[in-house]
């Protein structure tokens, strides 16, 4: 056994010989061969096996009996970040030409997109070579956009985290918005790019939303390629009749309050796709901002109500209990205000949730209980998670200040001359220092 342990690693030392395909999935339909005898396979055929399960795991995209087999090749002359597809005679077949260094194409969104589409391409039983419709770009720029992360990262995530930029969009008063439209990617591609980023964040956020929506036996993305292909209907048409049914389903059940459901279906399914947009992005793990969740919570504070037919009033919410006696237009907020603390709990702190509840169970009592005591309690309840709120907004700024401390104290920024010399590289001695002081710190 020694021996041969010996042989293996002694073995793996060495290049393989050229022209030797791998398998990167089980029955072969997705595979890579070398044509270059100076790249070793192993760091490449990982690279593309941790690509494979990203598609797998996160779209949902596995080999079916109907897939088409798609080749991979490491060329030499293939230039780095780039790849391109090309005939075969060996293979009688186009192929996908790769550089040596794939590494290279984790900075190349462009190249990104070829594989990913050829990918899902020959999964779906269509030549790996075509190009996926327009309106599915962002499916496999969303996939590409995954996988660098999680290669960034250099750790294994088994499902999405973390989207900062499109988290401190929503966070400072922004509104999600998902249609086929606000999907189509850019023209230009633009790495790291504020256009760019966004649209990715937005692609990635809409395939863990599609794979929640869809159920053990169906998988919408597929589904919503199958009807561009047929091309029977617009984008917008198939992305509705997919993504917006599904959500529409998902989020408006018997209990929910038939105020807030529009009478439109197509706004119906665009409000059910954002609000559940909104829950998919937070979680207990990572929940929203404790000042993001004050301004929700001081708006959701506040009611408006019809005093009659050409008076409209505000009030808060504590004085709902006693309005619900006078006025016929207060008796349907109860259910609305419900619904809306529900899903401003799915998205808070841990520590808010019992609180929430608790006012939940207040306002479902309104009707049925004396007004006074309903009033009090909840005036009690909201006292409480203001101070919480106040402690968890106070937590956010201490810990926010320590990071900014442990910064360098000769932090690169603050070294230029000019808008035009940001970037170049600092002095030598100052480099010295800073690195010096920067190992002082972590230590």
């Amino acid at each position: 056994m020694r021996l041969l342990g010996f042989v293996t690693i002694f073995l793996l030392g060495f290049p393989i010989a050229a022209n030797e395909v791998w398998n990167i999935t089980g029955n072969g339909n997705f595979a890579i061969e070398f044509n270059d005898k100076n790249v070793h396979h192993v760091p490449v055929v990982d690279f593309f096996r941790r690509f494979e399960r990203v598609v797998r795991r996160v779209g949902r995209i596995e080999e079916s009996v109907a897939g088409r087999s798609l080749l991979l090749i490491v060329d030499e002359k293939q230039p780095s970040g780039s790849c391109k597809f090309a005939h075969s005679r060996k293979h009688r077949k186009q192929v996908l030409l790769l550089p040596r260094d794939c590494k290279s194409l984790l900075d190349s969104p462009a190249a990104g997109r070829i594989i990913a589409s050829a990918l899902i391409q020959s999964r779906l039983g269509n030549l790996p070579q075509e190009p996926l419709p327009a309106g599915a770009n962002w499916i496999a720029d969303g996939l590409w956009a995954e996988f660098v992360q999680r290669e960034v990262l250099g750790q294994r995530v088994m499902r999405f985290i973390w989207l900062p930029e499109l988290r401190n969009f929503v966070e400072n008063g922004g509104k999600l918005h998902f249609s086929s439209k606000i999907l189509t990617a850019p023209e230009n591609i633009r790495p790291g790019s504020a256009e760019w980023t966004f649209y990715c964040q937005k692609a990635r956020l809409m395939l863990e939303l599609a794979q929640s929506l869809g159920s053990s036996s169906s998988n919408l993305l597929k589904d919503y390629c199958f009807l561009l292909f047929a091309r029977q209907l617009s984008n917008a048409e198939c992305f509705e009749q997919t993504f917006g049914s599904a959500a529409r389903r998902k989020l408006f059940t018997p209990l929910t309050p038939q105020e807030i459901v529009p009478e439109d279906g197509k706004k119906a399914a665009e409000y059910a796709l954002n609000r559940l947009a909104v829950k998919k992005l937070y979680s207990q793990y990572v929940p929203m901002n404790p000042g993001a969740v004050s301004a929700v919570f001081e708006k959701f504070c506040h009611i408006s109500f019809m005093q009659n037919k050409n008076m409209k009033a505000d009030a808060s919410i504590t004085d709902l209990p006693l309005l619900a006696e006078k006025y016929a237009d207060c008796t349907k907020l109860p259910r609305i205000k419900i619904f809306e603390l529900n899903e401003l709990t799915a998205v808070a702190p841990a520590q808010l949730r019992n609180d929430f509840f608790k006012l939940s169970y207040q306002l479902g009592q309104i009707g049925s209980a004396d007004p006074e005591v309903i009033s009090s309690a909840m005036k009690n309840i909201i006292a409480s998670l203001k101070r919480k709120l106040d402690e968890l907004i106070l937590v956010d700024a201490v810990l926010s200040s320590m990071e900014t401390s442990r910064l360098p104290l000769l932090y690169e920024q603050r070294f230029f001359m000019s808008e035009n010399l940001r970037q170049s590289p600092l002095p030598g001695n100052i480099k010295s220092f800073w690195d010096t002081v920067e190992r002082s710190l972590q230590k």
